[in-house]
């Protein structure tokens, strides 16, 4: 009889296995990375912080401060949080999601959490969604944290009125967040924030500003100086 069994090829088989213990590690490895924790090249990547500088609907921001609520107040390579960045990005258009198959927020948040209707009713440019900055900071995002390798720090307020937001968009809710922001010096330009609304827009500032167009806004002034008259005596 003729044995149709044959001598396995020792180096051929050595190499299956090497590859099918690659590929297992491989998987393995893959199954246990985290989501928007870290790419394959072992860079940190953080879904926060990404959303809150990019042109997104709202509704993934506040999906994103849901699944990630840890990176709420983490620094990224540059020192920057989430609410840092959204306050340094430009004002997108806002995304309207209302349609059907565009409510999966409001199963994670609640339809009654923000009311947008009443937001930002005091001045000329009404929103009718909660801005970026107002997501963050109802979600655990803190007004206080600023730049650690800054000596005096700039604070989200200070990056705010500085890339040309109005009292509107971000700087009434960074006020009630953390009043004491009103007497804190930028570290960058050593004005307090009264006189970085005057100065928005000047040609010293318009590299930061990150809104087209924008110069000193009236009322953001008037604003600022209602809720903390004490900031001139202070700069006397």
């Amino acid at each position: 009889d003729i044995s149709l069994d044959k001598k396995p090829n020792s180096k051929s088989s050595e190499a299956e296995q090497k590859d099918e213990q690659h590929f297992d590690a491989s998987t393995k490895e893959s199954r246990q990375l985290p989501c928007g924790s870290k790419h394959l090249n072992s860079k940190p990547f953080r879904v926060l912080h990404a959303a809150s500088q990019v042109d997104c609907p709202r509704a993934v921001l506040k999906i994103a401060s849901v699944l990630y609520p840890q990176q709420l107040n983490e620094f990224d390579s540059k020192m920057r949080t989430p609410l840092m960045i959204a306050t340094m990005a430009p004002i997108f258009k806002e995304h309207d999601l209302t349609g059907e198959g565009y409510s999966i927020e409001e199963l994670i948040h609640g339809d009654d959490d923000i009311d947008a209707s009443q937001s930002f009713h005091d001045d000329h440019t009404e929103q009718k969604q909660p801005t970026v900055i107002e997501i963050l900071l109802e979600a655990g995002a803190k007004a206080n944290n600023g730049n650690p390798e800054m000596k005096r720090g700039r604070l989200p307020l200070h990056s705010a009125i500085v890339s040309g937001k109005r009292w509107n968009e971000g700087l009434k809710i960074l006020r009630n967040a953390y009043p004491d922001s009103l007497v804190k010096i930028d570290k960058e330009t050593g004005l307090y924030p009264f006189m970085l609304a005057a100065t928005a827009g000047v040609a010293a500032l318009q590299g930061e500003i990150t809104t087209e167009g924008r110069v000193s806004d009236l009322n953001t002034i008037f604003q600022i100086l209602r809720s903390r008259p004490d900031q001139c005596e202070t700069c006397l």
